[in-house]
Order: structure tokens, then sequence, then C-alpha cells
């Protein structure tokens, strides 16, 4: 899963578990609790375990994508990728370079 993925699933079953772990919860302190209020209780529990694990294992993919190195480079094998470029970048661009100057600019 990606890292988008994780903390998404993570994130959603964070809120759910904290709402199913706290809605019985006042039920269980009184002393009145029945056996949906457990289950809701342990449900909640359940989900708050999974969405921390989630929610973590997405911080860590991201973290590694993140420091990951990056190359924009196209790997072509009939030309490279600076052949267009001059060599010289301060060089002046020839006449057949240059364009018509103030087309497609702003008015």
């Amino acid at each position: 899963m990606t890292y988008t993925k994780l903390l998404l699933t993570g994130g959603t079953s964070l809120l759910a578990g904290f709402f199913l772990f706290l809605a019985p919860l006042s039920t269980i302190l009184e002393g009145t609790a029945g056996g949906l209020d457990w289950f809701l209780a342990a449900v909640g529990a359940f989900l708050l375990l999974e969405g921390i694990t989630m929610f973590f294992l997405g911080m860590k993919a991201r973290k590694r994508d993140l420091s990951r190195a990056r190359t924009y480079r196209e790997e072509s094998s009939d030309r490279p990728f600076d052949d267009d470029r001059p060599q010289n970048p301060h060089q002046f661009p020839g006449a057949g370079v240059q364009g018509q100057v103030g087309t497609g600019g702003m008015p």
C-alpha cells in the first residue's frame, strides 16, 4: 500500500475507534454495561490499535519515499538527454533559435 492509503486508512480507523471506544465507556464505568457495550468497546480498542499501527506505518513509508533520491533524467539509448542544450549556457542563441519577441505573452 502507498503511504497515502496507509495514512487515510489509519486516520479513519483512529476516528472510528475513538468513537466506538468512548460511546459505551460511560455505561462500562457505571457498571451497567451489557454485552453489546463490551463488544463495542473491544472493537473500538482494536480499531484504535490498528489505526495507530497503520498511521505510523504510513508515516514511515512517507519518510522513506521523501528521502529517496530522485532523478528526472530520461534514459534513452538513441539520443542523450542534453543534446538539444547548448554546451555554453552563457552563449547567445543563434538567429535560427530566436523566436519572435512579444508573441504569446501577456498584452
